[in-house]
């Protein structure tokens, strides 16, 4: 039930109501809980994440699977989801009210909707589907069981994911909006300060680069920095903190934060709302460098200039300090959803030291973010529209003409002010692969933290390999002409599987990744389940389209790779 008023701060451009209509239908909306348990959480709305934004709630689910989930309220089953990564086993249901709920990481659906989603697999020959479905198809009724809770899909552990999006499925709204009781009376705690000199002239405690300060804590939810921190020309802010709840440890994310410098207010956002279409922006709001090579998340008080996210209320570009400038008291302000208020008080003042030089480096920084750019080198071109980084930025590329084995260009390095970008960037490369492997190309792209990722180009008659991609690094063309793996299956060669309810067995492949997959008993084309964070495919024999009847059956197993290498293997079995 909700209690009370809230101003909610929304998408607009995205919304079809105003604030005004959509903060009325909130407090007036009631719906039910997904789960029969007491609601404890391990993920909250807005949480950061990589290149994204957690879009609802994680329930907790005891540690086990297989609890019933409910439909929230009346309405019709408009979309059904089964991946192997991602939200795994999913159901969309779209609601009278124009809201849809979302249910994610599912282990089963009920018997009715498992029909149907079965019959549709069967019929067009599909293990993943993403399925859209006609309004008064699949009703369900507040309260309804609809599914068991599990751990499907790219889910760390048993829980179920919820969120509650507008009808066109492109926003999600916080649901602490709809179901503000569930308990928290825990302040979000500050562990970090960060400044950062934002240009060739800009300095924080005499340094160049950004410096980090640790907090002390005065009281709960009061934090400051003792010393006064020496700053001079255009600095940013950044805080690291994390959220946390009554009854459980799992770390959460902050709901709104606000800077303050001198009573002026210079920054403040809060997420009530998030849409698709801007969450990769997530990328400038956090510090990506700190994000990339360490695993931390700083959220930047001040927004990048290409920056979209909506839900800035304040924002600012940086702050400049000057001579005439008086001391500065600061203070950043955190906050749940459910009012507990953290703070972090600081001081800057104006660097008088005369002796800070230009940091060079920094100075070459003259490619504007506005503006279309190429940069071309023996084989190798890189090239980006305007607005495809967060700000102006430097770029160099060099190109490494030792021979690597198994490599088929040179490789090319990208190293840039900017590690992350808005848009793909347009990349081409000379090779010299053979024509009748142009179908095992890979590139091979690896980013400044030592991760290596895998793209498919398109080789053209020239021998060129393009590709698209927002990742800066390390490129060079490698084939793939290794199938992949099927391991043994859970029984051996002739076994009498007539008290088996599945069979199951892993996949693997080693650098372009599984493309394909399929299972035949008797040449019929059979369901499975492919749970790719194990790498384990089950299938089922209550979705095999075969009448068992204590005789022997032929098993094949297929696997296909994204460059289309292939495995195949048969067994034989009794049931």
């Amino acid at each position: 039930m909700i209690v009370g008023v809230r101003k909610i701060v929304l998408i607009c451009s995205s919304v079809l109501f105003s604030c005004f209509a959509f903060s009325q239908a909130v407090k007036n909306k009631q719906f039910a809980n997904p789960l029969a348990i007491p609601p404890l959480l391990s993920a909250n709305f807005g949480e950061l994440r990589p290149n994204h934004f957690h879009a609802g709630l994680d329930y907790k689910t005891e540690g086990v699977e297989g609890k019933p989930v409910f439909a929230i309220d009346s309405g019709y089953v408009s979309r059904i989801m089964i991946r192997p990564v991602g939200y795994g086993n999913a159901l969309y249901i779209t609601h009278s009210s124009g809201y849809v709920s979302v249910y994610a990481h599912l282990q089963s659906f009920s018997p009715e909707i498992t029909s149907y989603i079965t019959h549709y697999q069967l019929q067009n020959k599909m293990h993943s589907v993403d399925v859209a479905i006609e309004p008064h198809v699949l009703l369900v009724q507040r309260g309804q069981e609809i599914a068991k809770s599990g751990n499907s899909g790219s889910s760390g552990g048993p829980h179920v994911h919820f969120e509650i999006r507008n009808k066109n499925g492109d926003v999600a709204y916080n649901p602490f909006l709809f179901y503000p009781t569930i308990l928290d009376k825990t302040q979000p705690r500050i562990t970090s300060l960060f400044v950062y000199p934002l240009d060739s002239l800009s300095f924080v405690n005499g340094f160049e680069k950004k410096q980090q300060f640790s907090v002390r804590q005065i009281s709960p939810g009061v934090y400051k920095i003792p010393e006064k921190i020496r700053v001079k020309g255009s600095i940013g802010m950044g805080i690291r903190a994390n959220d946390y709840m009554h009854n459980v440890h799992n770390i959460f994310g902050v709901y709104s934060v606000e800077l303050r410098c001198n009573n002026e207010l210079l920054y403040a956002r809060k997420i009530d709302s998030v849409s698709f279409y801007e969450t990769n922006d997530i990328n400038s709001l956090l510090d990506y460098e700190a994000f990339i090579l360490n695993k931390q998340y700083i959220e930047k008080l001040y927004v990048e200039p290409n920056n979209s996210l909506s839900f800035y209320s304040e924002k600012n570009n940086g702050l400049y300090i000057k001579s005439q400038d008086k001391l500065k008291e600061c203070v950043v302000t955190l906050a749940d959803f459910h009012g507990n208020v953290s703070t972090l008080d600081f001081s800057l003042v104006y660097d008088t030291d005369s002796l800070l030089s230009v940091n060079k480096e920094r100075a070459t920084i003259t490619n504007s973010y506005q503006q279309a750019f190429s940069c071309e080198k023996d084989g190798f071109l890189f090239q980006a529209d305007s607005l495809s980084f967060y700000k102006d930025f430097s770029f160099h590329c060099t190109v490494d003409s030792s021979f690597y084995k198994h490599e088929f260009s040179l490789r090319y390095s990208v190293k840039s002010s900017e590690l992350c970008m808005k848009k793909n960037a347009r990349i081409s490369i000379q090779t010299s692969i053979p024509d009748s492997l142009h179908t095992k190309a890979l590139v091979r792209v690896k980013v400044p933290n030592g991760g290596v990722f895998m793209i498919q180009p398109v080789i053209t008659s020239d021998g060129m390999a393009h590709f698209e991609t927002k990742r800066i690094g390390e490129y060079s063309v490698i084939i793939d002409t290794v199938a992949p793996y099927i391991s043994k299956p859970n029984f051996s060669n002739g076994d009498n599987l007539s008290n088996a309810r599945s069979i199951q067995y892993t996949i693997s492949d080693k650098l372009s990744g599984i493309d394909s997959y399929y299972a035949y008993i008797d040449n019929q084309w059979c369901i499975l389940l492919y749970d790719a964070k194990n790498a384990r495919i089950t299938l089922d024999f209550s979705k095999v389209p075969l009448q068992f009847q204590n005789t022997l059956h032929t098993l094949t197993l297929v696997v296909v790779d994204m460059c289309g290498n292939e495995t195949k293997k048969q067994y034989s079995f009794y049931k």
